[in-house]
């Protein structure tokens, strides 16, 4: 049984699960004051924790709106807010950046909120 997993003295498998579920939960939330405060048309989780696997970190995709300003700004506060609420890291992806070989991968297991 793995003591490593910070929400329960449960196996990692049903950790993830229910970091899943967490995650997912607060995407949705908070999705309206996240969309407008930092001007996003899409976010979601994809990767390990999507797919209930074991991971090490979140995996954030998210778009902005046409001509948002500051994005290094806006990209990191959004890591910063989630990694503090999640207590892991986090890896944001832009949608609008992900490389072709890549991208049915990732979109097979995005989940948007």
């Amino acid at each position: 049984m793995g003591g490593d997993c910070p929400y329960f003295n449960v196996n990692s498998y049903l950790c993830l699960r229910m970091k899943k579920e967490e995650v997912l939960e607060f995407l949705v939330s908070q999705k309206e004051s996240l969309f407008r405060n930092f001007q996003l048309q899409k976010l979601g989780l994809f990767g390990s924790a999507a797919r209930s696997e074991n991971a090490n970190d979140l995996d954030i995709i998210i778009e902005f709106e046409p001509n948002t300003q500051n994005l290094f700004d806006k990209k990191f506060q959004i890591q910063e807010l989630l990694e503090q609420k999640f207590k892991a890291p986090v890896d944001i992806c832009r949608e609008k950046f992900i490389k072709p070989s890549a991208r049915n991968l990732i979109m097979k297991d995005a989940i948007f909120v």
